[in-house]
């Protein structure tokens, strides 16, 4: 079997679309499962729907739990280095996202042509790494007790994360280009959990290319926001709180979060922290687009943060609008692509 699947692996969320349409998001997040069979079965529990189990060649199988079924375990982590082809974890996220979109019916092997992203700031000297890192690479993997299966990722290739949304946007799933959007020059903000990249796409008279002068990316993301969140439900409660406490309390108790019986309301600081962070990614992009930002003829708006700051950052330019399901537009804009260069 062969599948082509982009899995954009943010600091937040990992989010994979497979080309066939399947998609998947979960926290970026993952914990080591002990596993204690009697004690389910006698509590007649089962087991959790994001669970994967992973069997390298030679070496021994590893069980892991990832997403929010990882936020709430002991031993979470969220995977993190400033390279990330040195992120431990980051392979268990990638299996964990691809074993959940690939079904079987039997054992079999399945090549995947995997699409991956990486922040502008740091894509030029780290894609190499990164794709030698994965490519070549097999594994069994087995996903919520699913048929197991084989997955080996034949080929990589390695994008800047944020000119998935440019694509998503301008590109058909085929591959062909909607010559209406790229006429006038547009400006791109992927608000992610870590960073914010920019970009400006404009033609010349060498076709369609970025500016390389007016791309980059800040060191903000929806990741300041939960931290700001974390240090002022600390200083309500007294109490240490961890940050992973802080997201499954967003994600899953309605912006509640529990300390000592006490329920610590999120949610109005989330607004107030939400148009501080908006506030400033605006702020640094009219220094980085300058007299360039009254030249754009269009902004667009994608990622993560696009849902929780998108109403803050309109000001910034007449003509900003959010993209078309702007958590996965990365993604979705990776595998155009692909398809463009096939």
């Amino acid at each position: 079997m062969f599948k082509r699947v982009a899995v954009d692996v943010g600091y937040v969320d990992v989010k994979a679309l497979a080309s066939s349409g399947e998609r998947i998001t979960f926290p970026s997040v993952i914990a080591p499962e002990e596993e204690d069979l009697a004690l389910d079965d006698a509590l007649r529990a089962r087991r959790s729907h994001q669970r994967v189990m992973i069997e390298k060649p030679g070496s021994s199988q590893e069980a892991w739990l990832f997403g929010r079924a990882a936020l709430i375990a002991p031993g979470a982590v969220r995977p993190w280095a400033e390279e990330a082809s040195s992120r431990e974890g980051y392979d268990v996220l990638v299996m964990a996202a691809l074993a959940s979109l690939i079904r079987v019916a039997t054992l079999e092997t399945v090549d995947v042509d995997l699409v991956l992203g990486l922040p502008l700031g740091v894509y030029g000297v780290q894609r190499e790494k990164l794709r030698e890192s994965l490519k070549g690479r097999e594994a069994f993997v087995n996903v919520n007790d699913r048929v197991p299966m084989r997955l080996r990722i034949a080929s990589v290739l390695v994008l800047p994360q944020a000119i998935g949304a440019y694509y998503a946007a301008v590109l058909n799933p085929d591959g062909s280009m909607r010559v209406d959007l790229v006429k006038r020059p547009t400006g791109v903000i992927d608000v992610g959990g870590r960073t914010t990249d920019y970009f400006v796409m404009q033609r010349d008279e060498g076709g369609l290319r970025p500016v390389k002068a007016l791309s980059g990316s800040l060191d903000t993301g929806t990741i300041g926001v939960y931290e700001a969140l974390r240090r002022r439900a600390q200083a309500a409660t007294g109490h240490m709180i961890d940050n992973l406490r802080v997201e499954a309390a967003l994600r899953d108790q309605d912006g509640i979060l529990l300390d000592m019986g006490r329920e610590v309301d999120l949610k109005p600081w989330l607004q107030e922290e939400a148009r501080a962070a908006a506030r400033q990614i605006a702020n640094e992009l009219r220094v980085a687009w300058g007299k360039h930002l009254a030249g754009l003829g269009s902004v667009l708006l994608a990622g993560g943060g696009a849902l929780l700051m998108g109403e803050y950052l309109k000001p910034l330019h007449p003509a900003l609008s959010v993209v078309d399901d702007p958590v996965y537009a990365n993604a979705a804009g990776f595998l155009a692509a692909r398809a463009m260069a096939a």
